[in-house]
């Protein structure tokens, strides 16, 4: 949700999981406390790329995560299927 509003996310690889981001570029990720530490003094010293940060976030979660995109996958998956049948 965060992204997808153009905010930018400091997640762990495994909050990540399943989502197709590259790190610095839609979201920073972190995995230890001074990882996380080291995230947010970027954040507070970079405003400007945590902005270009932020709209890449929306740009993926438009093209890659849009509920209209998720349900044609959706569609095509289970016209696969039942095409199997």
């Amino acid at each position: 949700e965060g992204m997808a509003l153009g905010r930018v996310v400091i997640s762990t690889r495994i909050g990540m999981e399943g989502i197709e981001i590259e790190d610095g570029v839609h979201a920073l990720l972190a995995d230890k406390p001074e990882e996380w530490l080291s995230r947010i003094e970027w954040c507070l010293a970079n405003r400007q790329q945590i902005r270009t940060i932020g709209a890449a976030a929306v740009s993926l979660c438009n093209h890659s995560y849009d509920h209209h995109m998720i349900a044609t996958r959706l569609l095509e998956a289970y016209r696969t299927l039942l095409s199997k049948s």
